[in-house]
């Protein structure tokens, strides 16, 4: 386990101690963290416990349960944890609302990601997003490139850089919301795979009081795997899980077969009624839908020890200003 995923738990641990007037236990932590995306157990709760004891930010009341300390507090501030509100969540949203794009007629907007990567890497990074597209862990094969010093939304591409639009998954959302369909984005996250199939959810984060897109946390946190995933079969790559519905669940199978035809071949999973999925929980009367993420291409760039400024669920663009790669 490494230090991100330690320090993010009792970071999590500490908000909700804050919220507490009184003294509270590891089964209400480890409830409450669940509704955060994460699941770690009580067990797992009083390990962390432990540790923030011993730092002297929380408090032992017995069998009351803990308390945060003025440290503990103090701690809270200096990581930026203490102010999440749910800025992605929203972020989601509007340009969810703002995507026009219509499958039929293959015109109107979506929503992508945007990175920067040296110029000298131009053609080593284009050799690996296509790789990625081919093996079906993008959203599609659509991509945009800015030169330096090209202008894009008030912004200039730094000398001696290239931009690249990929397509962001949310674009699903979207789709699915100007069809009528409710989508409900619940957690970004790494999914194992093995064999060629994915298997479960390993980390996640949940996008309701994230400030940040969980996907772009584990790839910059050089979490993923998906190199691995190219070369045998078997490694991590980042995924997202939103709800939909459960009387929505045959007209979105038709809707993402229709997609494919198109090559938005995102899809991983539309999983069952009331059942979980990749071994997360879903709500009752609702089915989980597991989208592999848009920015797995630069997960693998960065893999490779290029560095890249990513920016997930970035703006909306036109698709006719976009190119098919692959």
């Amino acid at each position: 386990m490494d230090n991100f995923d330690t320090e993010r738990k009792q970071a999590e641990i500490l908000r909700i101690l804050n919220r507490k007037k009184n003294p509270t236990g590891a089964r209400v932590i480890a409830r409450t963290l669940e509704k955060s995306g994460f699941f770690i157990g009580e067990r797992g709760v009083r390990y962390y416990l432990r540790l923030l004891d011993d730092k002297k930010l929380t408090k032992n009341k017995g069998y009351l349960g803990r308390v945060i300390t003025k440290k503990g507090r103090e701690e809270l501030q200096n990581t930026a944890v203490y102010d999440r509100v749910g800025f992605v969540m929203s972020k989601i949203e509007s340009l969810a609302y703002k995507t026009t794009f219509n499958p039929d007629k293959m015109e109107g907007k979506i929503i992508i990601n945007l990175s920067y990567i040296d110029k000298d890497d131009s053609s080593m990074v284009m050799d690996k997003i296509k790789e990625v597209f081919i093996a079906g862990l993008a959203v599609s094969p659509y991509v945009r490139i800015f030169d330096e010093k090209e202008e894009f939304e008030g912004q200039i591409i730094p000398a001696g850089q290239m931009g690249i639009a990929t397509t962001c998954s949310i674009t699903l959302d979207g789709i699915l919301m100007n069809k009528g369909i409710s989508t409900d984005p619940k957690y970004g996250g790494i999914v194992q795979v093995q064999n060629g199939k994915s298997v479960r959810f390993t980390d996640v984060i949940s996008y309701k009081g994230s400030t940040i897109d969980p996907l772009e946390v584990f790839m910059t946190r050089d979490m993923t795997a998906v190199n691995d995933v190219l070369k045998t079969g078997s490694g991590k790559i980042l995924v997202n899980l939103r709800e939909i519905p459960a009387v929505a669940k045959e007209q979105t199978e038709r809707l993402f077969n229709k997609l494919k035809e198109i090559d938005f071949s995102a899809v991983i999973e539309v999983g069952e009624i009331n059942r979980s999925i990749l071994s997360l929980p879903v709500g009752n009367g609702r089915v989980g839908v597991a989208i592999v993420g848009g920015i797995n291409a630069l997960a693998a760039v960065e893999e490779l020890g290029i560095k890249t400024k990513t920016n997930a669920i970035s703006t909306i663009m036109d698709i006719n200003k976009m190119r098919k790669i692959v």
